[in-house]
């Protein structure tokens, strides 16, 4: 059954991804047609369905966390704070999908950025057409250039996830 709604959620996004690729199709929008039910199929409490007080919650949305900016440390916002208990397991962090996560430093920097700052192992950039899981048990300190970034997400604990694989990579854990 999860499966099945995993297949036509990737098949509504695929039907009309011209208008979900054009620059006023906005984050919030990605995330609300497609992140958040991708996240509930994967058995993740998106919405709180189960009306947990904040501190038991297993996603929290718009968490903080603190990360050096010029010297100085300032609170970012990632979009989505996963909980396993009351320990947080991971960031992710969504772009619309005309920002091509594959070839973007600057989101691969911010969402790395928060993992390392967050004391996390894991952190995930998608713009649901992609999703990437970067190792930040490591911190690096920029990314250097296009190939090595490419590079990042091919080895290491890195993990790069197309739409179009979705079905079969989650199969196993629908």
């Amino acid at each position: 059954m999860e499966k099945d709604r995993l297949l036509k959620l990737v098949e509504a996004y695929q039907e009309h991804f011209k208008q979900y690729n054009r620059p006023d199709y906005n984050e919030t929008e990605v995330r609300n047609d497609f992140v958040n039910p991708f996240f509930e199929i994967l058995g993740w409490d998106v919405q709180n369905k189960k009306n947990l007080p904040q501190h038991l919650r297993e996603v929290k949305h718009e968490a903080s966390v603190f990360v050096e900016e010029n010297g100085k440390q300032v609170k970012k916002k990632p979009d989505y704070e996963f909980h396993v208990g009351s320990t947080p397991y991971f960031f992710l962090e969504t772009k619309k999908p005309n920002v091509d996560i594959m070839t973007s430093k600057e989101a691969a920097f911010q969402t790395r950025r928060y993992g390392w700052n967050g004391n996390l192992e894991i952190s995930v950039l998608s713009n649901f057409t992609d999703l990437v899981i970067y190792d930040t048990s490591v911190r690096r300190k920029r990314m250097i250039n296009l190939r090595l970034h490419k590079l990042l997400i091919s080895i290491s604990r890195n993990m790069w996830i197309n739409l179009m694989k979705y079905p079969d990579y989650f199969r196993m854990r629908l």
